[in-house]
């Protein structure tokens, strides 16, 4: 996305930690070192990126992958009707 689909100078911001869930209140992270996603936007991603200025929405794209994870873990769980 960032080199592909840009044509000014690049920024680009990783927050993610590998093995998050979407929300812990339904998958738990399988390790207590992993944050979920949910809890890294309202925590870091909200408070740090609300302070960049000059971002509007003609200028900004924010993209998250989600997903594999969760259907992994419920797999791996056991518990398919989750």
């Amino acid at each position: 996305m960032t080199t592909t689909n840009n044509n000014s100078e690049i920024f680009t911001y990783n927050y993610a930690f590998g093995g998050a869930t979407v929300d812990p209140s339904i998958v738990p992270p399988y390790s207590s070192s992993v944050v979920s996603m949910k809890p890294q936007i309202e925590q870091q991603g909200i408070p740090q990126l609300g302070r960049v200025k000059g971002w509007t929405s003609e200028n900004t794209l924010f993209s998250f992958w989600i997903g594999i994870n969760d259907i992994g873990a419920i797999y791996g769980s056991g518990n398919a009707n989750a």
